[in-house]
């Protein structure tokens, strides 16, 4: 949460859900995995999960402390009623209903996730129900576990086990993360949970009305309604009659999960993107990292951008086409004006702007 003035602002997460096969084929198997919620991924594509199955082993059942039971394991079944290929967003609609004991109904669910780096998506209302709800909301392979319990206390020998791939097929997504080695725990939520770490995007016609960076010429941030960012998150920048024209933050988190925006038909001209570290509480800089994906294709990745508190990364501009031709991203180099193009994503030393405070925008 924020305050401009004396208003308080807070963020409007919208998704948008691609339907697909409400019905997924035969369980795989797999073996069990611990039954708290936990990233294990370290990369795009999930790990596949080694945990020994006598690990998980049923209960003896002659422990006197147990009802009388054959010990035999129940077994994990789900459905994700969006299907296994779906676009960034998408609220995946889980179903462990169909899962069966075999001396016992069950009554015990227990969900993992493996998750792309830096993604932060959690099940709703838990990940103890039936029939949970996860939020995709970076691109990349998302594999999903489900143990169940019996009424004896009989846990499923092996999990059940699915695998989403979120892939993004239209116009501009920018996604950002970002991690602070001071964190004590990354996956928080709240308004005081995490380092505050903010996307910005700003259409060609954007003039701001401040000079952040003491050149002369008026900067394109926080601008309003041509930056797209936390207090602007869903602008209306082109034909009022369709939403395809327009940009949309997808989330606007204190956690480092990230920020992800789309842009599915944006106009043709050159936008730029910039990172402000609104707030660190207290934890000192935070790394920050960016992807720029257009027409769902990776075009540039700069990663690992120390970012201390107020400062200002002007990452990259984006010039879409007006005809049929690729759309180009260039970096935004320390020892060049912002608008300079460089080489398409090659390296360059970062143009950080620090103590970048508009006075319009109270910042702690």
């Amino acid at each position: 949460m924020r305050a401009l003035g004396i208003l308080v602002i807070t963020s409007c997460v919208c998704f948008a859900c691609l339907a697909a096969n409400g019905q997924v084929g035969e369980d795989t198997a797999d073996t069990a995995a611990d039954t708290t919620e936990s990233d294990t991924s370290s990369s795009d594509t999930a790990a596949p999960d080694t945990t020994s199955p006598d690990e998980v082993a049923a209960p003896d059942a002659s422990d006197p402390g147990l009802p009388e039971t054959t010990g035999r394991c129940p077994v994990a079944s789900f459905t994700i009623a969006e299907g296994e290929l779906v676009a960034p967003g998408t609220m995946l609609h889980l179903d462990g209903t169909a899962s069966r004991g075999v001396d016992a109904p069950v009554v015990g669910y227990a969900w993992r996730v493996e998750r792309p780096p830096g993604a932060a998506d959690t099940f709703s209302p838990s990940a103890y129900v039936a029939s949970p709800i996860l939020i995709t909301s970076l691109t990349g392979t998302y594999r999903l576990h489900l143990s169940v319990t019996d009424a004896h206390g009989v846990r499923s020998c092996e999990s059940a086990t699915r695998t989403v791939h979120v892939v993004d097929h239209d116009g501009i997504r920018i996604e950002l993360t970002w991690t602070n080695p001071h964190d004590p725990d990354d996956s928080d939520v709240g308004d005081d949970a995490g380092p505050d770490v903010d996307l910005h995007y700003a259409h060609p016609l954007a003039v701001g009305g401040y000079d952040g960076d003491g050149d002369g010429l008026l900067d394109p941030w926080f601008d309003l309604p041509y930056d797209c960012f936390w207090h602007n998150h869903a602008p209306n920048w082109g034909s009022i009659t369709s939403d395809a024209d327009n940009p949309q933050l997808l989330e606007d988190t204190t956690r480092g999960g990230g920020e992800a925006l789309v842009h599915p038909a944006p106009e043709p001209g050159t936008y730029r993107v910039a990172v402000h570290h609104w707030d660190d509480r207290g934890l000192g800089p935070s790394f920050a990292t960016v992807r720029i994906f257009a027409a769902g294709q990776l075009l540039c990745a700069v990663e690992h951008v120390s970012l201390a508190k107020s400062d200002l990364w002007e990452v990259a501009t984006i010039t879409w086409p007006a005809t049929g031709a690729d759309a180009e991203v260039h970096r935004v180099c320390a020892d060049a004006p912002a608008t300079a193009a460089n080489t398409a994503c090659a390296p360059c030393e970062p143009r950080i702007i620090p103590r970048y405070r508009p006075p319009e925008f109270f910042q702690p």
